[in-house]
């Protein structure tokens, strides 16, 4: 990994919104990408972690609760800090604590959903779990209905099927 000022040109002539410090990776198509957020002491800064959906769905009720107390405390404690001062968090920091909360939160509701699902499988679902689509196809006829013929057109039906033609050569 190597250091670079891009482009070189422009800040070698003084422009100050171009003489950003870069990084350079072999594995990048061009070789170079932005350098890491540094806080002022010149170290990493931390970010809070991002809790990802596909991580939350495995845990079960309990610990996605303790998930979500340990996300709200983190986010009050962030707070806290941007009032107090302290700490050099921005307000990214925030949104993530808050994303995570909410991602939490929507795990939550999905398997709660999912689980009542499935205890009315083959009863009659209640309308906020039933499949949304249209007005107009939530009322129009299932199609075993809709194929259905009266006795009057089944005997008509039969009596005077289709009628064949054929065209003399």
């Amino acid at each position: 990994m190597r250091f670079g000022v891009l482009p070189r040109a422009r800040a070698a002539r003084g422009d100050p919104s171009v003489g950003c410090l870069f990084e350079m990776h072999a594995s990048d198509a061009c070789g170079w990408s932005p350098a890491p957020a540094r806080c002022r002491t010149g170290g990493r800064r931390r970010r809070s972690q991002q809790n990802s959906a596909k991580a939350l769905r495995s845990l079960d009720k309990d610990q996605l609760q303790k998930e979500l107390e340990i996300a709200k405390k983190e986010l009050a404690r962030f707070r806290v800090s941007k009032v107090a001062g302290t700490g050099t968090l921005g307000v990214h920091d925030i949104l993530t604590a808050r994303k995570n909360i909410a991602r939490i939160n929507t795990v939550i509701t999905q398997n709660i959903r999912a689980s009542t699902r499935k205890a009315f499988l083959g009863k009659r679902m209640p309308h906020d779990l039933r499949a949304k689509k249209t007005r107009a196809i939530r009322r129009a006829l299932p199609a075993h209905l809709k194929e259905k013929k009266t006795l009057r057109a089944q005997k008509k039906a039969a009596h005077f099927g289709q009628r064949l033609y054929a065209l003399k050569a």
